[in-house]
């Protein structure tokens, strides 16, 4: 019985010591909390943010999306958001200097409508959201057209067409996806 009380206060020590060394601002990939010696889980895995806490995200998001660019590609989505961009580029959006609205209840709206003219033809499998200067992948995600992260009308582009995004929201709660086409 000792032995469990003290491997309780071990772990929320390290629980408190880990909340106050990870900032609550910038982003977070992943915080997985198990013993190094059991490897058994601390916690359940359901955790929730705080309407704030995705306000907060969703508002530095904007911050790094300005006059940023969101793309459509061909093929599987790459493996996570830093891994290789690859597939045929079928459009690309350019975000305006505020690319969404100020975030509330957890999602953001796009601040006005964007359009592409689609420069090959194919089927868009993924799309990735970059920072101004087109290099720096700041979010990945699945295009279908339902259940995906970014839902359009058809999947099929065609060279020379104008896709136009308009309405989008951008929503975090345990995943950030865009809707709304």
């Amino acid at each position: 019985m000792r032995s469990i009380f003290r491997s309780l206060r071990h772990h929320l020590v390290l629980a408190i010591a880990l909340l106050i060394a990870v900032p609550l601002t910038g982003s977070v990939a992943a915080i997985s909390l198990h013993d190094a010696t059991s490897r058994s889980a601390m916690f359940a895995l359901n955790s929730q943010w705080s309407t704030t806490a995705q306000n907060d995200r969703l508002a530095a998001i904007n911050t790094d999306a300005a006059s940023g660019f969101l793309d459509v590609y061909t093929g599987a989505q790459p493996a996570n958001g830093n891994a290789t961009v690859t597939g045929t580029l079928l459009c690309s959006w350019t975000l305006g200097a505020t690319a969404f609205h100020a975030p509330s209840s957890g999602t953001m709206t796009s601040n006005g409508a964007l359009s592409c003219t689609a420069g090959a033809t194919g089927t868009a499998g993924y799309a990735v959201l970059y920072k101004s200067n087109h290099t720096t992948v700041l979010w990945m995600g699945s295009i279908g057209t339902s259940g995906a992260n970014l839902n359009l009308v058809t999947t099929s582009i065609t060279s020379g067409v104008v896709l136009t995004l308009a309405d989008a929201a951008f929503t975090l709660s345990d995943v950030a996806a865009p809707s709304g086409l």
